[in-house]
């Protein structure tokens, strides 16, 4: 989304996300499943950091008036018929933004028993 009355390169894009339970970082971590040892260890902790920090907890109804009836997403529909509370999400690739640069860019569309995430690459 571009911002309106500046020059910018700067992009963002949103996600949504499905849990059982809330959302926390170490509960995205589990999910990652990146062992400590591993070089990217540091990367996916900041990685899921971002993501919580960004993200805010939307009722199935309030994402139904936003997007229209006919309109929601499958995953939203998803995330209702498994009971999970519903979280949307945002990336912002400004400079300076680090980890949050890369989730911008990410695709992501990942499911398990307790989480579904779903982000498209950055625009």
């Amino acid at each position: 989304m571009k911002r309106l009355g500046f020059v910018s390169n700067s992009s963002s894009s949103s996600f949504i996300i499905g849990v059982k339970g809330d959302l926390t970082k170490e509960k995205l971590l589990k999910e990652f499943k990146v062992p400590e040892d591993s070089p990217l260890f540091e990367f996916i902790k900041d990685l899921a950091k971002v993501i919580v920090k960004n993200s805010e907890e939307i009722s199935y109804s309030s994402y139904e008036k936003e997007w229209g009836e006919d309109d929601v997403p499958e995953i939203a529909k998803k995330i209702k018929y498994k009971e999970m509370k519903m979280y949307r999400g945002y990336a912002s690739d400004d400079p300076g933004m680090g980890t949050e640069n890369a989730l911008c860019e990410m695709t992501i569309d990942y499911e398990s028993e307790d989480l579904i995430m779903q982000k498209k690459n950055g625009y």
